[in-house]
């Protein structure tokens, strides 16, 4: 068929390939007509081909989309199903890339036509053979066009037996060309190689067939009889023939002696020329030569197995890789996405070198968790974006909270047994009386409590607390702000607690400062509940009808009390820290946590997040230690640590606690509002959330895993590793999920309160310059802030970056009929 389109061309000349030997020949110096079918009856050349193409094939492949930094892998191109799972009713995705590979290695090029439906999307992919191209020329406009007449048993829907095809009707996957029209055959262009491989092969083939050269001679001085002849040959088989008689002594009489007989010098060479050329064929398609059999260069390869197979991805199935990849995007919908095949399974080997890496880039603070995931190809995920500080792992320019110690954790044989102790604000008492409902708590016990401190107190605590709540009014004004709503908390032993929401600017400011100062002092605070602003009304039993929500109503606040069973000590504001003037009722702000950060505001959901995720990393810990023993030196993270099994087990965790804690603050943010908070309608972000932070944590684990052992004194790396996971990240881990999840319920009780807008607050008296600039920032519920250059949907919504989330302590507010 070439030789036919050379004549019909009328001897056109090809100046690109003028200087190459003819590129259509078959015969060889050898005298060994070389086609693609007699080439794959060499061995070497059936190796590398079935090895390429099956490696390849085996692949999962993907059809990703590029969106700024960050890669999705995209469901719903219509060429998607035809790349990844079926091309065409007659064979699967493996089958046709198979193909294709083998085509091009064969014979440089591959065509499939591509089947379109009436609205020109593509429904189908169907193989043609080379060999079916009777043309191939350039139009007028400069497009290709093929000339295709199918054989009798080939079947493409191109409308009959023959017809002409322009370049956008199909694909052309081309081996390595000089004229961008055509592939050059690798067999063809390496024909000498493969000719004299088939002839050494044949004169192997031969020389064991008619050779009759002995492997030993037994000469006798003189003639032998029949007889003589007969009894030495019998002797000689009865007592050396068969393997149980092998290495036997023998004896030899009358002058006999042994010579063993070697193989000739030249079909020695000819064995020698036959090794070489299957190293040359292995060359042809840059398959390192121990893969085909050939184990005496693998080492030019690398110095172990895992780097021969590294070499071998990189440097022999990639570029066959990349042309599929780059031809087959020719048919997806979008410009921005093309063909993936994830050859990261062949490269597992290498995964000690690529996760020493990662965990350095990690550790060190310039790559994120969704970095190394757009590294691997891998969408990104929620909450990695955080870059982490090298000294401690937590995220950059978080400044851990002082730790304070439970009232649980604070026995004396010293208690005072009269009551219990709490700092509180009293309102006047004219409002307590307005407040009051009825059948409830009497007006002088109705308070919004700051920090409850227990029933045993000792009398330096006593007098401890009394200085700090002395000081802390000395340094604060009076407080103001609104009153009004109703609400509920979960049954506790008196009942079912109702209460009005408080809502007072600055009031945070004042727990968090109380709380600190205290503390210090050595005067236990109970941090082991959730703190929700509050004025409790009264405690009702199963059945009971709630009373009536509280009209918003303005409130001062004029001192700071500290009450111990019924004695109570009043302290004036008499300080200069201010904050703004009281709300308006009609228009009462609510914020979860009554305006402090969220994790200040539920110290009790820190403690039981990290309690948690401590116990997930302390089991992971116990799995490593169990299973390192059946392993050698040379064992990985992976094998220690099964990452779906983790991911799973940790979604798991962090879902429930999610669920339970969303309940609890979009409840409230919901009563405030004078609404109700379903749970249920978040689940489906809980669960997702809660995957993606599973698989972030988790990745982590297994770099830091992977780092550890690589230590010299792997036990002791890993026990530092896992005493670091278990303490400070487990506490780090808490509050991040404390105030994402926080901030996400207070948002969706709000909009389904039917509040319409929300407004960015800051917390802090020292905040970073596009918080500030952020604060009273107010957008439509389902609308995004603008804070520092970035978008984001709430304070440490993951979408702002590192940079504004570290160390954040703003929150959302919201207005009740707004």
């Amino acid at each position: 068929m070439p030789l036919l389109r050379g004549l019909i061309a009328g001897g056109r000349e090809r100046r690109s390939a003028s200087s190459l030997p003819p590129l259509y020949g078959r015969q060889t110096a050898a005298e060994v007509v070389v086609s693609p079918e007699r080439a794959l009856q060499i061995g070497a050349v059936y190796s590398c081909v079935r090895l390429l193409a099956e490696t390849g094939s085996m692949l999962p492949v993907d059809v990703v989309e590029r969106r700024g930094s960050a890669r999705y892998v995209v469901d719903d191109d219509p060429a998607g199903q035809l790349l990844t799972d079926t091309p065409n009713p007659n064979m699967h995705a493996g089958e046709f890339w198979s193909l294709m590979l083998a085509w091009q290695l064969l014979r440089g090029n591959a065509l499939a036509y591509i089947e379109r439906n009436g609205a020109g999307a593509p429904v189908g992919l169907w193989p043609i053979s080379w060999t079916s191209v009777a043309d191939l020329r350039r139009a007028s406009d400069g497009q290709l066009v093929y000339e295709v007449m199918l054989d009798t048993d080939e079947y493409a829907p191109i409308g009959g037996p023959s017809a002409l095809l322009r370049a956008d009707q199909v694909l052309h996957f081309r081996a390595f060309g000089v004229d961008g029209i055509r592939g050059l055959s690798p067999i063809g262009m390496n024909r000498q190689a493969v000719g004299l491989g088939h002839a050494a092969l044949s004169y192997i083939g031969r020389f064991f067939a008619r050779d009759a050269s002995p492997g030993a001679l037994l000469s006798v001085p003189g003639k032998l009889d029949d007889e003589q002849y007969e009894r030495l040959e019998q002797q000689w088989l009865g007592l050396h023939e068969g393997f149980e008689r092998s290495h036997k002594l023998h004896i030899l009489e009358g002058g006999a002696t042994w010579q063993k007989v070697s193989l000739a010098p030249a079909d020695a060479a000819f064995m020698d020329i036959y090794k070489m050329t299957r190293a040359d064929i292995a060359g042809v398609y840059g398959v390192p030569p121990h893969m085909i059999g050939d184990v005496d260069r693998s080492t030019s390869w690398g110095s172990g197995i895992e780097q021969q197979s590294l070499g071998y991805v990189i440097y022999a199935l990639t570029p066959w890789l990349t042309r599929l990849e780059r031809t087959a995007r020719r048919v997806l919908a979008a410009p921005g996405r093309r063909v993936k095949f994830r050859t990261n399974a062949l490269t597992r080997g290498d995964l000690p070198a690529r996760t020493a890496y990662y965990s350095a880039s990690r550790n060190g603070g310039w790559l994120s968790a969704n970095d190394i995931r757009a590294l691997e190809d891998e969408e990104p995920i929620a909450g990695g974006d955080t870059y982490l500080q090298p000294l401690n792992m937590v995220p950059a320019g978080t400044v851990p909270v002082p730790p304070q110690r439970s009232a649980r954790a604070v026995r004396s044989a010293g208690a005072v047994p009269d009551g219990s102790a709490m700092v509180a604000l009293y309102p006047p008492a004219q409002l307590a009386d307005q407040l009051a409902v009825p059948g409830g708590l009497p007006p002088e016990q109705l308070h919004v409590t700051l920090a409850y401190l227990g029933a045993e107190l000792t009398e330096q605590q006593r007098a401890d607390a009394a200085a700090v709540v002395a000081s802390v009014a000395r340094q604060h004004t009076g407080l103001a702000g609104g009153i009004g709503g109703l609400g509920q908390f979960a049954a506790g032993d008196d009942g079912i607690p109702v209460y009005a929401p408080v809502d007072v600017p600055g009031l945070a400011e004042l727990r968090h400062r109380l709380v600190e100062q205290l503390s210090a002092a050595g005067v236990p605070v109970a941090v082991d509940h959730g703190y929700t602003p509050h004025l409790t009304l009264t405690y009702l039993a199963d059945g009971d009808t709630p009373p009536a929500p509280v009209e918003p109503v303005d409130v001062a606040f004029a001192a700071l009390s500290l009450t111990v069973g019924a004695d109570r000590a009043d302290y004036p504001f008499t300080g200069t820290r201010t904050r703004s003037a009281p709300s308006a009722p009609h228009s009462r702000a609510v914020s979860a946590g009554g305006g402090q950060p969220l994790p200040a505001a539920y110290p009790a959901w820190v403690a039981r997040h990290a309690e948690k995720i401590g116990a997930h990393f302390a089991r992971q810990h116990a799995d490593v230690l169990a299973r390192i023993a059946d392993f050698g030196a040379d064992v990985t993270a992976a094998q220690l640590l099964d990452a779906a099994g983790e991911d799973e087990a940790l979604a798991t965790v962090l879902a429930e606690l999610a669920e339970d804690f969303a309940a609890e603050v979009g409840s409230s943010v919901a009563a405030a509002l004078g609404g109700g908070y379903r749970v249920a309608d978040a689940a489906r972000w809980i669960a997702i959330n809660a995957a993606a932070e599973a698989g972030n944590i988790n990745a982590t684990v297994l770099a830091e895993l992977a780092e550890a052992l690589g230590a010299t004194d792997v036990q002791q790396a890993i026990r530092d590793m896992f005493g670091t996971l278990t303490e400070a990240r487990a506490q780090q881990l808490a509050r991040a999920r404390v105030s994402l999840v926080g901030n996400f319920a207070a948002q969706d009780a709000a909009t389904q309160s039917g509040v319409h807008n929300k407004t960015w607050r800051i917390t802090s008296d020292d905040p970073r310059a596009s918080h500030l600039a952020a604060n009273g920032q107010t957008v439509p519920i389902d609308q995004t802030f603008e804070v520092g250059g970035h978008r984001g949907r709430w304070p440490h919504d993951y979408t702002l970056g590192v940079d504004e989330i570290a160390g954040c302590t703003c929150i959302l507010e919201f207005r009740a009929g707004d």
